[in-house]
């Protein structure tokens, strides 16, 4: 593929995407992973060490799995009441695939 020489539009720019960024232009359309901010990199991910998906290099919370309670089957995130905060863990992983 030849390398561009003017620009006519039609160019894709990877880059950090992360309005919280140091390094963010919003022209950026896909994120390359190179987000920082005040010189430390941004790792997605869950944060939370209860979690089923703990990612401890994370410091953006991105969502977690909590296992279900025995005592309460609905309360996906352990705080002991079935809530908001539980329906939105399940709608963020509707439709994952389970390995």
């Amino acid at each position: 593929m030849p390398a561009a020489n003017s620009n006519d539009d039609t160019c894709i720019y990877a880059g950090c995407t992360d309005p919280n960024g140091d390094n963010y232009l919003a022209l950026y359309a896909y994120d390359d992973g190179s987000c920082v901010i005040n010189g430390t990199p941004l790792v997605y991910g869950c944060t939370q060490p209860l979690s089923l998906n703990f990612n401890p290099v994370a410091n953006v919370d991105q969502g977690c799995v909590f296992a279900p309670s025995d005592s309460c089957t609905g309360d996906l995130n352990n705080d002991g009441i079935v809530n908001v905060s539980d329906l939105g863990i399940f709608l963020s992983n509707l439709g994952s695939v389970c390995p």
